[in-house]
């Protein structure tokens, strides 16, 4: 630690008991409750070594407690039926080791600032956003962190907004080890990754598992943008899908084979892309996509051009593989399931390319976005019907986490036509359905019927009070998205 632990050291005297080692158990259960209680703290200890005394030990009383007339009315009933009880004050002397998180926080940030209590961890990384008055205690705070979770080895504080093209954020490290290669677990999967190289975002994790579980088995994936696999990596191997997975990112797509490997997928049901979404999108709805043993390549230091994909063979109206003795079908465009779009900054505009797009199978397209709205949910559904022209087809509309102060990430799941046309007429026949997050969200397996209309702003109302009333952690101006 690299700030001063004498800041932590002090003295405090609580009362305590001596009492019969024989009856140290006897004690122990009869004054629970009002024992002391702070970490690292026996509430039974020797006598010091000066004293002749052995038959004896201390039992020390939980330290809120001034006096002896403050204890509750049963132990004060036993301690004066032990008349041989000598009752006094003992001095405990505490340094960091004794202090839990909080209790260190508040000894080096001042008292009229809210101290950090929260923060998000990506294997053996904490990355914090401090605020700006916090910034001044930054590598204390840190050194604190540090200290109080042993799995941990680097400290990272988020300088600035997410702005680049790949949505990897500018960072500093505040303390411990400069080394961003790091591993989670997540959704019974493995995935490698630099922190510092691709975008990952843990309190994803429940919205990445509500959306797998809405895919069926062996269902057909496309995912436009992938990131290191978080949607893709579990879909095909919990759920057994055929997925297509894109992302622009050089990084993310290295890191989206390696972690296909790692989780033992088949090349052949994981299919990784390094396109412009749009482009990835075209290649896949012009043909059947490319033979799996060469749809992959190795990613460079630059991203792939806008216009072709990765593959360096020509698609066929159909393509199979053989794994060891078992034959995989590529499936062609027109059995597509699902269409996960995981770029809430900016998915909502790559609708554009499904404008007069048909494909039989009636996909679904679950899209991410973001609303500043008192209205949220209303602003989805308009956000989406501003882009293709007419109203999405059976929309259903989930708030997946607060990303900053009336600030909302949300992800909205529709059905795509199955037959070109922009007539909000024809198109928007079937009601909007608001979800709630306990409401399960459309599955592609069967197409959506018919509900009664909702208003979603009045639906609103309790929730938009709540989260007025939220508190702002660690995690305010953050942002979602897997790329």
């Amino acid at each position: 630690m690299t700030f001063n632990k004498e800041i932590f050291k002090t003295t405090i005297n609580v009362l305590a008991l001596r009492i019969p080692t024989s009856s140290c158990s006897l004690f122990r259960q009869k004054l629970d409750g009002c024992l002391i209680t702070r970490p690292r703290v026996k509430c039974i200890i020797d006598e010091p070594s000066s004293s002749p005394s052995s038959d004896t030990r201390i039992m020390l009383l939980n330290d809120s407690y001034k006096d002896i007339t403050e204890l509750p009315e049963y132990a004060k009933t036993f301690i004066e039926e032990n008349k041989g009880v000598e009752i006094f004050t003992h001095p405990i002397h505490l340094d960091h080791t004794h202090l839990t998180l909080e209790q260190m926080m508040r000894k080096i940030v001042p008292q009229q600032y809210e101290i950090p209590t929260s923060f998000e961890t990506v294997g053996h990384i904490a990355h914090l956003n401090l605020r700006d008055e916090l910034l001044p205690y930054k590598f204390d705070i840190a050194e604190v962190i540090l200290s109080k979770n042993p799995n941990l080895k680097t400290i990272v504080n988020k300088t600035g907004k997410i702005e680049t093209e790949f949505r990897t954020f500018p960072m500093e490290i505040l303390a411990g080890d400069p080394v961003f290669e790091t591993e989670v677990k997540e959704s019974g999967c493995r995935f490698k990754f630099n922190y510092a190289e691709v975008y990952w975002n843990s309190r994803l994790q429940t919205e990445h598992a509500r959306l797998i579980n809405i895919f069926s088995r062996s269902q057909v994936i496309w995912d436009m943008f992938a990131g290191v696999g978080p949607f893709a990596v579990p879909a095909s191997k919990l759920k057994d899908c055929f997925v297509f997975a894109n992302d622009l990112n050089p990084q993310s797509h290295r890191y989206l084979e390696i972690n296909r490997d790692l989780n033992k997928v088949s090349k052949d049901k994981l299919i990784a892309y390094n396109m412009d979404a749009r482009a990835f999108i075209r290649h896949m709805l012009s043909s059947s996509p490319p033979p799996p043993s060469s749809s992959t390549s190795t990613s460079t230091s630059t991203p792939t051009s806008t216009s072709t994909p990765t593959s360096t063979s020509t698609p066929t109206s159909s393509s199979s593989s053989k794994t060891g003795t078992k034959d995989i079908i590529i499936p062609p465009s027109s059995e597509v399931n699902h269409i996960v779009m995981n770029l809430p900054a900016s998915a909502v505009e790559f609708l554009d390319v499904f404008k007069g797009v048909t494909i039989k199978s009636n996909p679904t397209i679950h899209c991410y976005g973001f609303s500043s709205s008192d209205h949220p949910r209303a602003d989805m559904i308009r956000q989406v019907e501003e882009v293709l022209g007419h109203a999405p087809v059976s929309p259903q509309v989930f708030e997946v986490r607060d990303v900053a102060p009336k600030k909302l990430m949300m992800c909205i799941s529709f059905r795509l036509p199955s037959s070109s046309s922009s007539s909000s007429t024809t198109c928007s026949s079937a009601p909007a359905t608001i979800s709630s997050p306990s409401t399960t969200s459309p599955s592609s397996s069967s197409p959506s019927s018919s509900s009664s209309t909702t208003s979603a702003a009045t639906e609103e109302s309790t929730s938009n009070a709540n989260r007025e009333s939220t508190k702002r952690k660690l995690d305010d101006d953050d942002d979602g998205g897997d790329r």
